[in-house]
Parts: C-alpha cells; sequence; structure tokens
C-alpha cells in the first residue's frame, strides 16, 4: 500500500525529524523574523526621499488592514472536523510539551508554527485562528509586492491585491487553521524572495530565500511544485540574472535538503495509496473538473469571470508575461500534481466516494485546495478589468488607436464596453450565482461544522475541572477548546487511572453512520459502560455526550464519588433527542449492558465521514 522507496527511507528519516523538528523550525522562525526586520531597517532610509517606497509600504498596510478587518469580523471561526485542522492543533500542544514530533505522515511547518504561537499566546483555538487570520491579511500585500518585482504595472498589482482581499474562498478558509492559507503565502514568499536574488544575491536575500524555501517546501508537499517554477522564472529573468556567492548557494541547498528529509515520512502514509476515496474520472477530465472550479456547475452563469479572464490573458501575455506565464505554470503544475494525487476538487460528485469525498454538499471542503490557485485566477481577473477600464478611458479621451475616430462611435463603443458587464449579469440571472455571504458562512459542507463546534463548546462549558475527552476517529485526538481528547480506544485501559477526572465520550451520528466507525464505539461500550448525559438534535445532525463508568462505580452505580459533577441531562424545550430504540445491527453483551445506556441509532440517512485512518495532511 506504501510507496517503496518512501516506505524504505521513512525509517531513517523518522527518528531524526521526530527531535530535529522543534530546533530546526524554531531557528528557521527565529531567522526569518530577524531577515524580515532587517529588510525593514533598510526599507526605512529610503522612505524620506523615495516616492515610490512610500506609495508602495502605504498601499501594503492598507491592503494588510482592510484584509485584516475583513477576515476578523465577517466569518464565524470554525474548525473543519474531518479535516485535519484538530489533529495538527493537537500535535501543536505535544511538540511544545514534549520537544518530540511524531506526526511523520503530515507536513511539519504548519504544526510547529501553531507551537511557537501556543508558546507566546497560549493553547487555544482562537490562538490558532488568529494566526490564520494575520497570515491570509498579509498574503495580499506579499501578493502585490511579487507581482510588482514580476514587472507588473501599479494599477494591476493593486486590483490584483483587492481582488484577493475580497475573494469568498480565500476570506473562507481564514477562518479556520486550514494550512492552505501559510501555504500560499509562502508560495508567494519564495518566488518573491527567489526574484531577489536573481537580480541582487548577497547574504541577506540568500538567507530569506532559504528561510522562505525551507518553510514553503515543509507547509504542504505540493509545494515542492517549486522546483519546476522557480526555473521558468529564472529563464524569463535571464537578462537580469547576477551570479551568486558557492556559499550562498550552499545555504539554498542546506536548506531544501533539509526540508527533503520530511518528505519520506509524508509520502508512507497509507491513505495516499488507498483507493477508496480516489476520483475515478480520467486524468484529462479530471484536470477539466477541477480546473472548472472557477466557472462552476454551468459556465453559462460565469459569463462574466470568463469574458474578464480571456481579456486578461491577452492583455496579460502583452503587459506582464513574466507574471502572468509563472502564476498561471503554478496553478497547471499545482492542479497535475492533485489530479496524480486522485483530487476530485472540482464540481462533479462521483457516487462511488463515501463522504466527505463522494457528495460535495455533504463532508468536508476539498475546495479548501483551490485556495493555492487564487494568484493566477486573481491576476486574470485584475489584468481584464484594468485592460476594459483604460479601454473605456482611450475611448473618452480620442487617445490611441481610437484617436481618428468619430467622437460618436468612441461614446457608442464605450457606453457598450461599460454595459457589458451589466448586461451579463443580468443574462440568464448570472448575478444570483454570485453570493459570498452564503459562500463563506454556511455552503460548501460549513453548516456542520459550526453546528458541531456550537454545540461541543456548549457540552464542554459544563463539563466539570478534570474531566477527560474521548472522542472517535478520524484524528488521533481531537483538541478543542484547551481540552486535548484521547482516542475513544484507549478508554478501557485509561478509565480508571488513579487520580484522574470522569471520562467523557462525544460522538456524532455521522460518525456512527459508519459501519467501521460504528464497530469501534461498539467495541468499547461493549467493554466500558456508558451513561447518556446529553444528546441533541439540530435538521437531523445528532450530537451525543457520554459518561464512562469505571468498573467500581460500574457495579455500585449508586455510589458516584462526591466531587464528581455531571452536567445535567435536562434539555431545553426546543431540543429534540433521538430516539433510544436500538439499530437491529447493533448488539452489546447483555451482561454488561446497565439499564440506563442509550446508545445513538445509526441511521442509513446520516452523512459518512471517511473510515479511522491516520490524518493526512495532504488529501
Amino acid at each position: 500500500m506504501t510507496n517503496g522507496l518512501a516506505g524504505a527511507l521513512s525509517p531513517f528519516t523518522n527518528p531524526w525529524t521526530t527531535w530535529s523538528t522543534a530546533p530546526l523550525f524554531a531557528l528557521a522562525f527565529a531567522v526569518g523574523t530577524v531577515c524580515l526586520a532587517l529588510h525593514v531597517t533598510a526599507l526605512a532610509p529610503r522612505l524620506p526621499d523615495d516616492a515610490a517606497a512610500r506609495r508602495s509600504l502605504a498601499v501594503s498596510l492598507a491592503l494588510f488592514g482592510a484584509a485584516f478587518a475583513l477576515r476578523l469580523l465577517w466569518p464565524e471561526r470554525v474548525h473543519y472536523t474531518f479535516n485535519d485542522e484538530y489533529e495538527y492543533l493537537d500535535h501543536a500542544q505535544r511538540l511544545l510539551d514534549t520537544g518530540s514530533y511524531r506526526l511523520w505522515t503530515g507536513p511539519p511547518a504548519g504544526v510547529a508554527l501553531l507551537a511557537l504561537a501556543f508558546a507566546a499566546f497560549g493553547p487555544a483555538s482562537e490562538v490558532a485562528f488568529l494566526l490564520t487570520i494575520v497570515l491570509a491579511s498579509a498574503t495580499p500585500p506579499v501578493l502585490y509586492g511579487l507581482l510588482r518585482r514580476l514587472g507588473v504595472d501599479h494599477a494591476v498589482s493593486l486590483v490584483a491585491a483587492v481582488l484577493l482581499v475580497v475573494m469568498p474562498l480565500h476570506v473562507k478558509h481564514s477562518a479556520s487553521a486550514s494550512i492552505e492559507i501559510p501555504s500560499l503565502l509562502l508560495l508567494l514568499g519564495a518566488i518573491g524572495t527567489f526574484t531577489a536574488m536573481l537580480r541582487a544575491p548577497g547574504w541577506l536575500n540568500a538567507t530569506s530565500l532559504a528561510t522562505c524555501l525551507f518553510l514553503a517546501l515543509t507547509v504542504r508537499v505540493e509545494n515542492w511544485a517549486l522546483a519546476v517554477v522557480l526555473p521558468v522564472v529564472a529563464w524569463r529573468l535571464r537578462d537580469q540574472v547576477r551570479r551568486p556567492r558557492p556559499g550562498q548557494l550552499a545555504l539554498v541547498a542546506l536548506a531544501v535538503v533539509l526540508a527533503a528529509a520530511y518528505v519520506p515520512g509524508i509520502l508512507d502514509a497509507p491513505i495516499r495509496y488507498s483507493l477508496w476515496w480516489k476520483s475515478r474520472l480520467p486524468p484529462g477530465e479530471l484536470l477539466l473538473v477541477n480546473l472548472g472550479f472557477w466557472i462552476g456547475p454551468e459556465p453559462a452563469l460565469r459569463k462574466l469571470a470568463l469574458l474578464l479572464a480571456m481579456v486578461g490573458f491577452v492583455s496579460g501575455d502583452r503587459r506582464n508575461p513574466t507574471a502572468t506565464l509563472v502564476l498561471l505554470w503554478l496553478a497547471l503544475v499545482l492542479s497535475v500534481l492533485f489530479v496524480l494525487y486522485g483530487l476530485n476538487i472540482g464540481w462533479l460528485e462521483e457516487a462511488h466516494q463515501p463522504p466527505p469525498w463522494g457528495v460535495r454538499g455533504a463532508g468536508h471542503d476539498m475546495f479548501r485546495f483551490d485556495v493555492l490557485l487564487l494568484p493566477a485566477f486573481v491576476l486574470l481577473l485584475a489584468n481584464g478589468v484594468v485592460a476594459l477600464v483604460r479601454a473605456v478611458l482611450a475611448l473618452l479621451r480620442g487617445s490611441g488607436a481610437a484617436a481618428r475616430w468619430p467622437r460618436r462611435v468612441r461614446l457608442g463603443v464605450a457606453a457598450t464596453i461599460a454595459a457589458l458587464p451589466v448586461v451579463l449579469l443580468g443574462w440568464r440571472g448570472e448575478w444570483r450565482s454570485y453570493a459570498p455571504i452564503e459562500f463563506v458562512a454556511s455552503p460548501y459542507n460549513r453548516r456542520f461544522e459550526i453546528k458541531e463546534l456550537r454545540v461541543l463548546r456548549d457540552m464542554l462549558s459544563r463539563l466539570p475541572r478534570g474531566a477527560r475527552l474521548y472522542v472517535l476517529p478520524p484524528t488521533e485526538g481531537v483538541w478543542i477548546d484547551g481540552i486535548a481528547a484521547r482516542p475513544l480506544a484507549t478508554l478501557p485501559t485509561e478509565v480508571s487511572l488513579p487520580g484522574s477526572g470522569p471520562a467523557y465520550v462525544y460522538v456524532n451520528g455521522r460518525q456512527l453512520a459508519v459501519a467501521e466507525l460504528r464497530r469501534a464505539f461498539e467495541s468499547v461500550s461493549a467493554r466500558v459502560p456508558l451513561r447518556d448525559v446529553e444528546s441533541r438534535v439540530d435538521v437531523g445532525d445528532r450530537f451525543l455526550l457520554l459518561v464512562a463508568a469505571p468498573p467500581a462505580a460500574a457495579a455500585q452505580p449508586a455510589r458516584q464519588p462526591a466531587n464528581v459533577q455531571h452536567p445535567p441531562a435536562r434539555q431545553p424545550a426546543n431540543v429534540q433527542h433521538p430516539p433510544a430504540r436500538q439499530p437491529a445491527n447493533v448488539q452489546h453483551p447483555p451482561a454488561r449492558q446497565p439499564a440506563n445506556v442509550q446508545h445513538p441509532p445509526a441511521r442509513n440517512g446520516d452523512v459518512q465521514p471517511p473510515p479511522a485512518r491516520t490524518a493526512d495532511a495532504q488529501r
């Protein structure tokens, strides 16, 4: 099931990365901070006499402020439950507490960054959310700076950055702990520092490139696409390249080698070779489906976006060919990698795949991978918008190619161009398909995550101090608001640990509808009696909290420890409880089953998450 080369190398690389991750990434973040401070120090003396530098700084600060305010105030911050975010937070706390990194199947940069934030501000979900918001807010000014370095004029660069500020897909994933956000930031940073290194090799630029490259290659394995993107940048800027020193090249090479040490463990994850969740579409069709995300299930409802993109491609090929080629090439390479991985991140549903992969409306959000394609998308739109505006202005002024046209003709053509967006939006009701508020707030599988996190926080707020929480997979341990949960499979051996608080079990109906997860729950509940403490039903989704009775307490249920207080089971009038009747296929040993234990029914209508697995950051 695993790749032969990765399986052969991972026994050697994993022990080394286990203990080197904490000091290595602490050094990388420290060096990156120093490099950033030195760049700011070098910029400061130029500001009084350099109007362009002052304008760029003002634009960057405005972009950051607007992006930060929008992401902080608009979307509701929530994890993607059936994603890897919970496990990243759990392993970040483990890395902080133990100094060892054992999530070999996941990229370490995001976990190390979370651990650093926890060390500074304390472990909490809000810390992870705010960290993501800050990184997301820094992405538009970084994109603006990169486009300027690649020769894009100020107007197009500014429009592209503003589009990224308001892009619903980016705003939505900024309100989570998604690693796609830092991944995109580091991709842009690596290309930008590489460009600076080509033009002005020096130890500061070399160190900046080495740091960005190391972090970019370790935040997502797909970012190794830089290996075929950076040579295109060098080829396009070949007339501006200056030869660096051998020591500077060695520093960059060292960063790449250190990042490569994590690749065997990541590729050795069995889930990468499992066929049950992969797309069965032919590669060519799968590529078109994934790229088709930008035009939706019906291209006729994206007429305006398609027009702007086509105009933008023509304009970009004439006015900023280097940036257009580099970003489109990056988007294409990443899309091909997703196809080779078997990811169907487009609109097409595949019935053979269990949710969340098979049905786009139920399960977790696979569109998060398209966040990495946004730079190319916003550049095409910005090129198209600026080209049309410039055409209208040229017609009104009578300049350029339209200088010889009669005034009436120029005004008529200008009015036609200005009216075109309105006509396209009204034709077949295209404007109705643009619903950014709905996109950010709930659709594309975010409804369940928002609902579940609200319920969980309410349930956990009433748990006694020192309580332990046990959960079903898919993650090794869910980490919620300061409670690092344990895998449910460990409950039978830990239920009677001396000095430990009461043990609670959380499950939801979507998990119990999966045969493998339901069997895992039944196996544990057959060994440890579970009493229903709180259960809720919300539009067909069931959330249950149960308390585990230790062996002594199970024999004498009336003699509960005086210091253990369970939250009352009484529900508000508007909360519906699921029926206590057991499904026919769930059998618990009658001798070990107390009379008051109620197990939730497993309904076939519930959405099924993937079966228990080791978290894999690249799905």
